[in-house]
């Protein structure tokens, strides 16, 4: 568990030469869950039965060099679960993608390691993208129909 990143499986390794975080290794049940979203507590994750993280060695002004990652392969039974902020105007809700395949791997942005740049997937592929739209009118009334007020009996 890290700031940015919860990680869990059977088993982990971890290399660490030079005391800076290289890759990190789950297995049997490998599961990575990235910061929960400030709105609900929510964490988007990726899943497989194996997952292996690459890092590279970041420098920050005035301290030792940190560890970002830059990116995670899920392999066999690989699943994704990742939602996409709306519009930022609080009306719009997020979209939500839910994808499997035998291999996914999720490449980060250069500057940023908790946002993703790229997603590839082979083997088995599938999955459902979800985009919330804002509510229509029934569309079960018909426009050209007019309402008559019933007349009760005299």
């Amino acid at each position: 568990l890290a700031d940015d990143y919860e990680v869990k499986g059977d088993s982990l390794a971890i290399d660490t030469p030079a005391e800076i975080l290289k890759e990190l290794r789950a297995f049997r049940g490998a599961w990575v869950g990235f910061r929960p979203d400030s709105a609900q507590g929510e964490r988007d994750w990726l899943a497989g039965d194996s997952i292996t993280a690459f890092f590279v060695s970041r420098a920050v002004a005035g301290s030792a060099p940190r560890a970002a990652l830059q990116q995670l392969e899920a392999r066999r039974q690989a699943k994704s679960f990742y939602r996409l902020a709306g519009s930022g105007d609080g009306a719009t809700k997020p979209s939500i993608s839910y994808a499997r395949a035998d291999k996914i791997v999720l490449t980060m942005q250069g500057g940023d390691s908790l946002k993703v740049q790229r997603v590839e997937m082979s083997g088995n592929v599938d999955g459902v993208q979800l985009q919330p739209q804002a509510a229509r009118k029934d569309s079960t009334a018909r426009a050209d129909s007019v309402r008559i007020k019933p007349r009760l009996p005299s």
